[in-house]
């Protein structure tokens, strides 16, 4: 898979401004069935664009360390992104080539390390 099959941030961005909306009006309605549907179809959507394995987008939502199986030693590594859906986005990119490639485009690599260095 190459690069321009990566879904452009900009759709991302939508997706996940959605994904969140829902997120949080499920608590606020008495019958979130359809909400809950709706939310699930949007992360799932976003799972398979990024071969998201671990529910990293679960995760980011509720402040808890995104995660990625290293591609030699297949331990599961614990990653604080915060709160910028960009370094999010380039973190599941990141994983997305672990995934599907057992390697790491060394530009998005770079780039994120620029952004977590940059959180902190």
């Amino acid at each position: 898979m190459n690069d321009e099959s990566i879904m452009p941030y900009n759709e991302f961005c939508e997706k996940l401004s959605e994904f969140l909306q829902l997120y949080h009006v499920v608590a606020q309605v008495t019958c979130p069935q359809i909400i809950l549907l709706k939310r699930d179809e949007i992360k799932e959507e976003l799972r398979e664009s990024f071969c998201d394995m671990e529910d990293n987008m679960t995760r980011w939502v509720k402040g808890r360390p995104c995660v990625f199986v290293h591609p030699e030693t297949h331990k599961h590594i614990d990653m604080v992104i915060g709160k910028n859906p960009e370094t999010l986005y380039h973190f599941l990119i990141f994983c997305r080539d672990i995934n599907m490639k057992g390697k790491v485009n060394e530009e998005h690599k770079t780039y994120l390390a620029y952004l977590l260095a940059k959180m902190k």
